[in-house]
């Protein structure tokens, strides 16, 4: 009971209320050398609600959407208070582990999840909503960052270390190659005195169509492509023919190119210029210093390299402030496991250190990885300082 109005009580219930078996479960996975190990670890339920992935150097794959769900009793609707004074109200038990959702070793070779629902983690996915319960499958839909990943990994025949690296920084944004499908119809039949008379239009055009779609700290188009779906949401121009790639109709292509023409006008009241590098108003800043951050979100969904931004609505320069805090892509290699990463800023927290903000500097900023000398011998070379810590009991 957590409140108490009159005779009125309201009543709460979580699986987790009695259980103390969170840092026992971590550390067997930890020490866990085969996948069946790690399985008992797991199927002790003492982490949250999450979905949990592993790979070893056997080769295994295995997936498993964690949490201690509740058997509820049927007939009810519990999205919403149900009595709290009565038995039938009261949950049945637990789902066992084998109840719960997960995927062993599919036949496709891979599997991706960046917070999806789980028959979006590859392409085929044989993990279904209809055959689980509600609350057992939980929620999560299909995103860009979602689409992205199953498109790159499925044409992905045999992975090398460099092609996952770039999966990880992946900066294309989703949508592009359709929105460039409509300004190719909006723009036909305009005349060419027309879009010259437009200041910038002409150049962003150019610009927009030949662009790769990619949020690099060079890429100039991309300013106009975040404006342009901003315009596009304010109008409110109904964007489904535009990512079905359908012919737009005569109304259709008049909203398009109203959205453009807003698009030009916002880029140069709020910068003097139309064509800006994603990397002079998509930075990473710490203390009084900042670099371009390339990828991120223009406005129709995070890109694989995902960041979040708060904007600075007087300059339009947009800070990194969540998202890829810490990218690792490791290789799992018997014997031989290796690790590369980086952080957004760097490994102290103190701005006299050299390393505050190295990596986002050298890194980050320039879409790589460094080694983490995962294995012993790596070090030698690489050792700055060391501090011997000794245990008096």
């Amino acid at each position: 009971v957590f409140l108490r109005e009159g005779n009125r009580a309201y009543a709460v219930a979580c699986p987790y209320f009695d259980q103390v078996g969170l840092v026992t479960q971590l550390y067997r996975m930890g020490q866990a050398t085969t996948l069946g190990q790690l399985k008992d670890a797991l199927f002790m339920l003492q982490l949250m609600e999450q979905n949990t992935m592993m790979a070893d150097v056997e080769g295994n794959l295995f997936y498993f959407r964690n949490g201690r769900v509740p058997v509820r009793p049927e007939g009810l609707d519990f999205t919403k208070p149900v009595p709290g004074n009565t038995a039938e109200t009261e949950w049945r038990g637990l789902y066992p582990p084998a109840r719960l959702v997960q995927l062993e070793n599919p036949p496709q070779g891979y599997m991706q999840n960046n917070n999806c629902g789980p028959e979006f983690m590859l392409v085929d996915c044989p993990l279904k909503p209809g055959d689980y319960p509600p609350e057992v499958y939980g929620g999560g839909g299909d995103h860009s960052r979602s689409l992205r990943g199953r498109r790159l990994l499925h044409a992905a025949d045999r992975l090398t270390v460099e092609g996952a690296i770039e999966i990880a920084l992946d900066t294309h944004a989703e949508g592009v190659e359709e929105w460039q499908s409509a300004l190719d119809q909006a723009r036909q039949g305009v005349p060419e005195s027309a879009i010259a008379g437009e200041p910038g239009l002409a150049e962003v055009l150019a610009a927009f169509l030949a662009w790769d779609g990619c949020l690099t700290a060079e890429a100039s188009a991309a300013p106009f492509y975040r404006a342009l779906l901003e315009a596009a949401r304010e109008a409110p121009l109904d964007c489904g023919p535009i990512h079905r790639r359908e012919p737009l109709n005569n109304e259709q292509i008049q909203a398009v190119r109203a959205a453009v023409l807003t698009a030009v006008r916002r880029l140069s009241d709020l910068y003097g210029r139309t064509l800006i590098p994603w990397g002079e108003v998509h930075r990473v800043r710490r203390g009084d210093r900042s670099f371009p951050a390339p990828g991120g979100d223009a406005g129709s969904g995070s890109t694989l390299r995902a960041i979040g931004v708060a904007r600075d609505e007087a300059s339009g320069i947009c800070y990194g402030e969540s998202g890829q805090s810490w990218t690792q892509v490791v290789v799992l290699e018997r014997g031989n496991v290796r690790s590369f990463s980086a952080t957004p800023y760097g490994q102290s927290d103190h701005p006299s250190s050299p390393h505050f903000f190295d990596q986002g500097e050298k890194l980050f900023s320039r879409l790589k990885l460094k080694d983490t000398y995962f294995q012993p011998g790596s070090l030698e070379g690489h050792v700055e300082s060391e501090i011997t810590l000794t245990f008096e009991p």
